[in-house]
């Protein structure tokens, strides 16, 4: 018999027909998937009931032991009825079939990030054909350089989800903002799974024509810096080794500005 708590409601079930596993897509774990038929008298205790399944789609559901600590958690996929009429409304039999399925609640440990180990304050993950992460970290700032360095140079690198899975993923930074509070780095990062990348994504075209008209005007700024600069050189008011020495700090700085894109006054006020 398998005990569960819906609520203040408690049912014992002793049909339960057990259904194929479901394979978590963030722990890899197998997550049951159950049904069985429960019976409720009288149309007051049927309109509660209905009451109560309306707010189990998500969860809330828990099998217990016989002391109700709760050992698994599900949610309701489905349910059907049927009803046997009798005398009065109160008497009328209603015949209930729960389909439910096992659900899993993350709670993140710490993320190693290209060897890098962070513990985030708050943190989600999801799932859309590939992982997606959301977490708020809080750094020093040798811990942010840190960070910073180990991956600058490849766009995708290894992130494991302590305390959810040890399995090592290939993930990418998608936006990151950031703030800087009382000598302290905090960032508002999210990491996307590689395979994430593999599918065409119809949000593209969503950033045009904006995202052409910005990369004209960039180009065209580009042009005009490139045409001052060798105007100053033939008038004699600029060096050649003057030019190399601006290029190379304007080069050298280029991800430190990019950054500033990205700042805001307070990361949890955004």
């Amino acid at each position: 018999m398998l005990r569960l708590k819906l609520s203040d409601h408690i049912i014992n079930a002793s049909n339960v027909s057990y259904g194929e596993p479901k394979l978590s897509v963030h722990t890899g774990k197998q997550l049951e998937t159950l049904s069985f038929s429960l019976q409720v008298r009288g149309k007051t205790l049927k309109e509660d009931f209905n009451n109560k399944l309306h707010k189990v789609k998500d969860g809330g559901i828990f099998s217990t032991d016989n002391n109700g600590i709760n050992i698994k958690e599900y949610k309701l996929v489905n349910h059907s009825y049927s009803y046997t009429e009798n005398y009065s409304d109160e008497d009328t039999i209603y015949t209930y079939t729960l389909y439910l399925e096992e659900i899993e609640r993350l709670k993140i440990d710490s993320l190693v990030i290209a060897g890098v180990e962070v513990t985030p304050y708050e943190f989600t993950e999801k799932y859309d054909d590939a992982i997606i992460i959301q977490a708020k970290i809080k750094l020093s700032k040798e811990d942010a350089e840190k960070l910073d360095m180990a991956t600058k140079e490849n766009k995708y690198f290894d992130v494991i989800r302590k305390g959810i899975s040890d399995e090592v993923k290939k993930m990418r930074f998608g936006k990151v903002i950031w703030s800087e509070n009382d000598g302290y780095i905090k960032k508002d990062i999210v990491l996307v799974e590689d395979i994430y990348d593999n599918k065409e994504s119809p949000l593209s075209k969503f950033f045009q024509p904006e995202f052409s008209n910005i990369m004209d005007m960039l180009s065209y700024i580009k042009n005009l810096n490139d045409e001052l600069l060798k105007l100053l050189i033939s008038r004699g008011q600029l060096s050649a080794e003057e030019l190399e020495q601006i290029k190379t700090v304007a080069k050298n700085n280029i991800r430190a500005t990019t950054k500033e894109y990205y700042r805001v006054e307070d990361i949890d006020k955004f």
